[in-house]
């Protein structure tokens, strides 16, 4: 047998199909193979034997042994040979040749990975991602949710994240995630501080309690950097003592819930209160009223029909 001099390469791009020509003249009764290219044995005759469904033996004339790869991935290119089994075996080795970019993993290059804004400003978060597929970015955050840090994602696709009139809300930690099919994935983080003056939002601004009772206030202060949040009356800060007690819980990085427990309440107990939130760049009040409200006494009326008396508690 003797092979016809093939080209010694074939060059084919990804996801195209590839013919490795293999021709042998005066074959006789002798089995031709393909081998790939860690040299495992692929094709005996017309028969593709390690099972994969995109190889097949083009076998359009006695002399031709081709090999048909479909849809051709990275892994593909390299060094096959077709061998005949005579005495002594004679083979013929194919380059296949990738005329396209290589397979690569995401590989990220980040601008910058902290931003600080003010308030009602825009900003441009930024993945730039290479690789070969390219890329698919996606986004989320993570919040902080009282003790808890929790996951959102972001509807949003793409290297750029564009946020507009920006709230302290926004702020937090934000990853991007590169994909695309070549292992290992790619993720980056970028910070973003949203900085606001601090301001006052009240959960309710009147509330009612009868004497001899505890009444609790409540506000949240809001902005970064953090906000600290006091209560006043009068013109002056309140202090905890017997009668009052005051408590902070950080709901967030940017958020503050106070609480104003005062005790046994009494007359000189009614009357405005003043929320105070305030940071570096700004400060806010806002006013809640503790009113006194009455006490509901029961009312006992009864009516005598014949010589029985029918009573009913009514309330003032």
């Amino acid at each position: 047998p003797k092979f016809e001099v093939p080209s010694p390469e074939s060059k084919y791009r990804l996801g195209r199909s590839a013919v490795l020509r293999c021709t042998v003249t005066n074959i006789g009764g002798r089995t031709v193979a393909w081998l790939d290219q860690k040299g495992n044995v692929i094709s005996l005759r017309k028969k593709v034997i390690n099972g994969d469904q995109r190889l097949r033996i083009v076998h359009t004339a006695r002399e031709e042994w081709s090999l048909q790869i479909k849809k051709l991935r990275d892994e593909d290119f390299g060094r096959y040979t077709c061998l005949v089994n005579s005495n002594p075996v004679i083979s013929r080795s194919v380059l296949l040749k990738n005329t396209g970019p290589s397979l690569s993993p995401p590989f990220l290059n980040l601008p910058k990975k902290k931003y600080e804004k003010k308030e009602g400003e825009s900003v441009d978060l930024e993945c730039l991602f290479q690789g070969f597929p390219i890329p698919v970015v996606t986004w989320y955050r993570r919040i902080q949710v009282g003790n808890r840090r929790r996951k959102e994602v972001l509807s949003h696709k793409g290297m750029i994240l564009k946020l507009t009139d920006i709230k302290p809300g926004d702020s937090g930690d934000y990853y991007c995630t590169g994909k695309n099919g070549v292992q290992p994935l790619s993720r980056g983080k970028i910070k973003l501080n949203v900085e606001a003056g601090a301001r006052v939002k009240l959960v309710v601004d009147r509330i009612g309690q009868r004497k001899g009772r505890d009444a609790y206030l409540e506000c949240m202060g809001i902005g970064i950097p953090y906000p600290t949040v006091y209560w006043k009356r009068h013109k002056s800060i309140i202090h905890n003592d017997f009668q009052h007690i005051t408590s902070h819980t950080k709901h967030n990085e940017y958020t503050s819930h106070s609480k104003l427990h005062i005790r046994y309440v009494g007359t000189s107990n009614y009357g405005v209160y003043e929320c105070v939130a305030t940071n570096s760049l700004g400060s806010d009040v806002a006013i809640v009223e503790l009113y006194g409200k009455q006490w509901v006494y029961p009312r006992l009326s009864c009516n005598e029909i014949q010589f029985k008396f029918t009573c009913t508690i009514q309330h003032c």
